[in-house]
């Protein structure tokens, strides 16, 4: 059958299903989930990605385009205001050592910053719902 992801749907030669509308934030039932194990193969990255998925959840339960300060605000209710939310390579790349490669980039993208506000992109999504089924 051939299933494969093009552009935020998944696709296959009958149909093709926008994962971001099919799948909403509460169906990934982050709460019982304690960590986002090898979805962004980092473990910071992972605990980011995690409060996103709260935050959207219970802001509307939807992936819509959300601000940056709303999200921060959400984080510093349930941790406390001196509280500071890290991205952790949701947005941009970070740095990846290895002995044979050295230094290089690694994750980004899986926010796209929009003027003020930030947008799920479905790869986000997908690797949630990896993460959520390991």
């Amino acid at each position: 059958m051939g299933l494969g992801l093009r552009s935020g749907a998944w696709v296959c030669r009958f149909f093709s299903v926008d994962i971001k509308a099919s799948v909403k934030p509460s169906a990934l039932n982050i709460a019982k989930v304690s960590h986002l194990f090898g979805a962004f193969d980092h473990m910071e990255t992972e605990i980011s990605a995690r409060w996103v998925v709260r935050f959207c959840e219970q802001s509307g339960d939807t992936w819509d385009d959300f601000k940056r300060a709303d999200l921060v605000a959400f984080y510093q209710e349930k941790l406390g205001a001196n509280e500071t939310f890290h991205f952790n390579r949701l947005i941009r790349p970070g740095s990846s050592f290895s002995i044979v490669h050295g230094s290089r980039p690694a994750g980004g993208g899986w926010l796209t910053e929009i003027g003020d506000k930030l947008r799920v992109e479905p790869d986000f999504v997908l690797r949630c719902i990896r993460g959520c089924t390991q």
